[in-house]
């Protein structure tokens, strides 16, 4: 047994830094994997941000139509006019915006409405687009005003609504976004008195 530790001199040296090396790939192999799982995480948690800020958009954008449908001139005490208005940290490009018709799909070129009013270039920022057309509701045949029942009351029952087509598209930090569209109905007749 000595003849065969003489005879391999330098061997445990040899082996010692195999094993060393091999270790160090190793630890290599798992850093960059532990690295593309943290990016993952990243990208997946500012996906979910700009998914619930778009949520929250369509949200803002139902809570706009609701407080304004009773306002003859929208945001603006011009009739004749539909400029534009900031309420709080709210832009609103066209105070008439829930006049619309059916609206497109939000862009930073095509908005109605965004937030925050002062973003810079890669901020994050959300934008929507509201429009709506007036339907009669099943059984409803007159959906103007009918005598003493009041606006929005047909002759027959039903009576009639706005259905609304909500846009918010939310650009996020990591050139993260999303665009959530959703159907709102208010039934006419049922205005909140005019707050603005």
């Amino acid at each position: 047994m000595t003849r065969f530790f003489r005879n391999a001199k330098g061997s445990v040296l040899n082996v010692a830094l195999l094993l060393l090396i091999m270790l160090s790939l190793i630890v290599i192999f798992l850093s960059r994997a532990s690295m593309t799982n943290m990016k993952i995480a990243n990208y997946d948690k500012q996906s979910k941000i700009s998914f619930h800020n778009a949520d929250g958009g369509t949200e803002m954008g139902t809570m706009l139509i609701e407080e304004n449908l009773g306002c003859p001139y929208g945001f603006s005490q011009n009739p004749a006019g539909s400029g534009q208005t900031t309420i709080g940290n709210v832009k609103i490009m066209n105070t008439r915006f829930w006049m619309h018709p059916l609206p497109p799909e939000p862009s930073d070129t095509s908005r109605d409405i965004y937030y925050p009013v002062n973003y810079g270039d890669s901020d994050p920022h959300t934008n929507i687009t509201i429009g709506g057309e007036t339907r009669g509701a099943p059984g409803a045949a007159n959906p103007m005003i009918s005598g003493y029942e009041g606006l929005g009351r047909a002759a027959a029952v039903g009576g009639s609504y706005i259905h609304y087509d909500i846009w918010a598209q939310h650009l996020g930090r990591a050139k993260s976004q999303a665009k959530i569209k959703i159907e709102w109905k208010h039934v006419i007749g049922l205005e909140r008195p005019c707050t603005y």
